[in-house]
């Protein structure tokens, strides 16, 4: 892309590749709710740890959208 507003195969591979990341950080969070529900002092760490990741996941959609919003400037 070169900073043109992207095709129809290039939104369904950035949509594709938006939502990765995005179910990921869900399914991370729903794994960590769970997991703090029943939780006692051992299984906090390993909810963190979940959380951690679904930060990231979620980061790495945050930087996605950077990435489609320059290429539609």
């Amino acid at each position: 892309m070169n900073g043109v507003a992207p095709d129809g195969r290039e939104a369904a591979r950035l949509i594709a590749d938006l939502r990765q990341p995005l179910a990921a950080a869900s399914n991370y969070v729903g794994a960590a709710r769970a997991i703090l529900r029943s939780a006692d002092g051992d299984q906090n760490d390993a909810a963190v740890a979940i959380l951690e990741k679904a930060g990231d996941q979620i980061l790495r959609a945050g930087d996605l959208v950077r990435e489609l919003r320059s290429h539609l400037k």
